[in-house]
């Protein structure tokens, strides 16, 4: 049970702005330099669901190069998701709450393993005068695979939602 214990917490992520405004949210995955790989041709999607509707879009970036058998269907670098949403008009002042739904095809480049992983976060949406855009910097350990005590295999991160 130790191992519950040592599982990363999701960071919270805040969004601040007057109804009627554009805000934004920037999600940052793991760095190739970290070991982690997403597979491109895979269904990928960053989703941000709020009280008004939802956001969706796909990780892109820079392929790996085709003479790369090993790496040819990955990722070699990935651009930070630009998730854009439009507080309506007339929303009341106050927190309104969201979620960050990350649903990814990766695979750990050391351990060369695979796995579907889909990922949650809050978001809180402060409705009001101030105007703050938010980045969220996904940790590599979230998709990490780790073996417990006992040799069987378990994710390192949160349960998925």
């Amino acid at each position: 049970m130790l191992f519950l214990l040592l599982a990363p917490a999701p960071a919270p992520v805040t969004l601040h702005g007057q109804a009627g405004q554009l805000l934004t949210l920037t999600v940052r995955l793991p760095a190739l330099s970290t070991g982690v790989l997403l597979n491109r041709g895979a269904p990928n999607s960053v989703t941000l669901k709020t009280p008004w509707g939802q956001t969706k879009k796909q990780p892109a970036g820079q392929p790996f190069p085709k003479d790369d058998k090993e790496f040819s269907d990955y990722f070699q670098q990935l651009q930070p998701i630009t998730l854009k949403l439009k507080v309506p008009a007339g929303t009341p002042s106050g927190p309104h709450n969201a979620q960050l739904a990350l649903h990814l095809f990766t695979c750990d480049k050391k351990e060369r393993l695979c796995k579907q992983k889909d990922l949650t976060y809050p978001v809180t949406i402060h409705v009001g005068k101030m105007q703050r855009n938010a980045t969220l910097n996904v940790p590599a350990a979230l998709f990490r695979q780790t073996f417990k005590l006992d040799g069987s295999l378990r994710p390192s991160s949160l349960p998925s939602a």
